[in-house]
């Protein structure tokens, strides 16, 4: 069975994202989902909306957000750059590549989200090919 989206766009790569991470590196996506349970994280990606919903030991992807503690809108083109390593994350927010919106301690959670889905996307084999068909297919 492939771990890669069936449809293009960020919607079905964030999915397929976290069911890789949660049998691949468990530990990881079950840090997150304890670090953020309750939060709900909307996301923009050009002109594509959705928003990620915590609840204890779980991700739940919402293609219609609901009511989004946290709000982050970027490019496609600036997301690869993140995942490029062609500036950091402080570095997208000052330049005004990256949005982001929330009360401080939700930002502050959401910020150690991303640093341990990082850790978490790095030890997944099969990232790669995810990060690969969302470059080239999308």
């Amino acid at each position: 069975m492939s771990s890669l989206p069936a449809e293009p766009g960020f919607t079905p790569l964030l999915e397929t994202s976290f069911a890789v991470m949660s049998s691949e590196c468990p530990e990881a996506y079950q840090r997150i989902c304890q670090l953020l349970a309750g939060d709900e994280v909307g996301i923009t990606i050009d002109a594509e909306s959705l928003s990620v919903r915590f609840e204890a030991g779980q991700a739940v992807v919402l293609r219609t957000p609901q009511q989004p503690t946290v709000h982050v809108a970027a490019t496609k083109q600036t997301l690869l750059d993140l995942i490029d390593a062609r500036y950091t994350l402080e570095h997208a927010i000052t330049r005004d590549l990256l949005h982001v919106r929330g009360k401080m301690n939700e930002l502050i959670r959401f910020y150690e989200a991303v640093q341990l889905y990082i850790h978490g996307a790095v030890r997944c084999p099969s990232f790669p090919d995810l990060l690969s068909d969302y470059r080239y297919r999308n």
